[in-house]
């Protein structure tokens, strides 16, 4: 079973650190997922490229902004 470490801990005779997916047994990881020490990972599917296609023709008229105003200058007072 594949679970995703959020503590650094000792799974099936490993060190393993915060943020690794390990594959472990499904006894060792109810165990450390019961201690809070992981969570089940589960697979996402791959992100699709939406942008396949599009032209710079398709896109908005890109707006710029506006220069910054220079402040006015004051003459000192006496």
């Amino acid at each position: 079973m594949k679970v995703q470490i959020i503590r650094s801990t000792v799974a099936d005779g490993q060190v393993v650190k915060a943020g690794q997916i390990v594959s472990v047994t499904v006894d060792a990881a109810r165990e450390i997922m019961r201690l809070g020490k992981a969570i089940p990972y589960e697979e996402k599917e791959p992100l699709i490229d939406r942008s396949v296609g599009l032209t710079s023709e398709s896109q908005p008229k890109l707006v710029k902004r506006k220069p910054a105003r220079k402040p006015k200058k004051t003459e000192p007072d006496d």
